[in-house]
């Protein structure tokens, strides 16, 4: 009997994902850039992001296998989990997870008089 493969991915279909890299971070948006390389076609790749110890990512699709994305609409002081992925034939592969917390909004200005 040959054993399948796991989540269906054989070896030829394995993506190469690297470790994403945290940029500029405010209290809504976090940038981030990376590598995925991809040899096949019918694919796409991006960022997934999600509040850490949430369920399920969010996935940001880039055009270019040199990902440069900032995700924004995020919650202040919130830690998210980030990773690249690929997606082929409808299963997502994640590379290694970041960890990054959001800044503090800044505070309201106090009206003078």
């Amino acid at each position: 009997m040959i054993p399948r493969p796991v989540l269906g991915l054989f070896r030829s279909n394995a993506a190469v994902i690297g470790t994403p890299v945290k940029g500029e971070v405010t209290s809504s948006s976090i940038a981030v850039t990376g590598q995925v390389a991809w040899y096949k076609g019918n694919a796409t790749w991006g960022v997934a992001y999600k509040a850490h110890g949430a369920s399920s990512y969010t996935h940001s699709s880039s055009t270019s296998q040199s990902i440069s994305k900032t995700i924004n609409s995020l919650s202040a002081e919130t830690k998210y989990d980030i990773a690249l992925y690929v997606k082929y034939q409808g299963v997502y592969q994640y590379g290694p997870v970041l960890e990054v917390t959001t800044e503090a909004a800044a505070p309201a200005e106090t009206p003078t008089t």
